[in-house]
């Protein structure tokens, strides 16, 4: 069985993970040559990787630094050819993997909203994605009532498993090379993800399928649309983007 690259996971603005079908050679660690990225959206930054190393526990994984930041809400992709495994099998020509980087959460202040929606949605720090925000005081900022509500559930259906909890999540991942008939059973999965918070009342999950921004590859749409308890009034929705092919 040849080696294979499976999947790109973006760890962090110059950190990448790749991972691979099988187990890799000690060469895959000792060169940067078999390893290149492209910005697919065109507007933003295509770093260099300068470094590749090895994780513990990860046979089948190298972690890639680059010399640049990677652009927040661009789509990537990531190349690695010749690439050698265990079993002496070398990645074909082409080989490539997709990963979009997160666009970063506005910081947003909520100093409004009663007492109630502070007791029934919660309070908490506002993460923007990559660090906690600060308030124009300088203070750490806050976010509670419904906003913090939709947050989490934003990032409930953004998640593909925790370290600690491999159920929690949508798992979009998995629709990866998928087809438009496999979307409603994730329409269901995400429905009943959203039903696991317990601030949620109703939820009805909706996908479409169509062309990226670059219209060389079809993406799956997930829109949820949840109603808090306590009111008649839904969220602001909730979009995911699903990479099908």
């Amino acid at each position: 069985m040849s080696i294979a690259l499976t999947v790109a996971e973006i760890r962090h603005e110059r950190r990448v993970r790749l991972f691979f079908s099988l187990a890799l050679g000690g060469g895959a660690f000792t060169s940067t040559s078999f390893y290149s990225l492209s910005n697919i959206n065109g507007g933003g930054t295509t770093p260099d990787v300068v470094a590749a190393y090895p994780i513990v526990g990860a046979t089948a994984c190298v972690e890639l630094q680059l010399d640049g930041e990677l652009t927040p809400g661009n789509a990537y992709t990531f190349s690695a050819v010749g690439v050698p495994g265990v079993d002496s099998s070398t990645t074909p020509d082409p080989s490539t993997a997709v990963a979009t980087f997160g666009q970063k959460i506005a910081p947003v202040v909520t100093t409004s909203g009663s007492e109630l929606d502070t007791l029934l949605y919660g309070e908490d720090l506002l993460f923007d994605g990559s660090e906690f925000s600060e308030d124009p005081s300088g203070d750490l900022a806050g976010i509670s009532g419904p906003p913090n509500l939709r947050l989490a559930l934003l990032r409930r259906g953004l998640s593909d498993g925790l370290p600690w909890d491999g159920n929690y999540g949508v798992g979009t991942r998995d629709y990866i090379d998928g087809t438009p008939g496999a979307m409603p059973s994730l329409r269901a999965q995400a429905e009943a993800q959203m039903r696991l918070d317990d601030r949620v009342a109703a939820v009805k999950a909706t996908v479409s399928v169509g062309s990226d921004d670059t219209g060389d590859s079809d993406t799956g749409y997930l829109t949820i649309d949840a109603t808090p308890i306590g009111t008649d009034t839904a969220l602001a929705s909730i979009q995911v983007p699903v990479k099908l092919f």
